[in-house]
């Protein structure tokens, strides 16, 4: 794998509820994943397609009040020149604020999404090194 700067998509829908192993945002360090005993996620159905990726959560709110926080769906960097020379759905436009047209809804109705694009430097692949250690794979604090 080459060296370079790549651009990395870090996706984070303010809901009203939050589930404890979605829970967190980035920082400055990077993505952070965070916990609480007030809402818990029950139930989570992924689909991965060869033009989408699908994700459904069901949350459970523990607690006697509302809980507000945010649920992040990280992305693997995507480096600046993969829509170029990869056979990736990309944009033609890089600078487009949303590549790949991700949307959120809550009880079937839209909510809106904020989107974090950083700059990373990849390390170079080493193929014998683990695999956690080769990508930036959050921890649970």
């Amino acid at each position: 794998m080459r060296n370079g700067f790549a651009l990395a998509l870090f996706l984070g829908a303010a809901l009203p509820a939050t589930a404890n192993d979605g829970f967190g945002g980035l920082s400055a360090t990077g993505l952070t994943f965070d916990q609480t005993e007030s809402v818990e996620m029950v139930e989570e159905k992924l689909f991965i397609g060869i033009d989408k990726v699908k994700v459904d959560y069901v949350f459970r709110n523990n607690s006697e009040s509302d809980v507000t926080g945010e649920v992040i769906f990280p992305l693997p960097p995507v480096a600046v020149w993969d829509g170029w020379v990869r056979s990736m759905n990309l944009p033609e436009d890089p600078n487009k604020p949303d590549i790949v047209d991700f949307t959120a809804t809550v009880d079937g109705k839209p909510v809106r999404v904020t989107i974090d694009k950083i700059a990373v430097i990849e390390e170079p692949w080493e193929e014998n090194r683990p695999l956690a250690e080769q990508y930036d794979t959050p921890v649970a604090t």
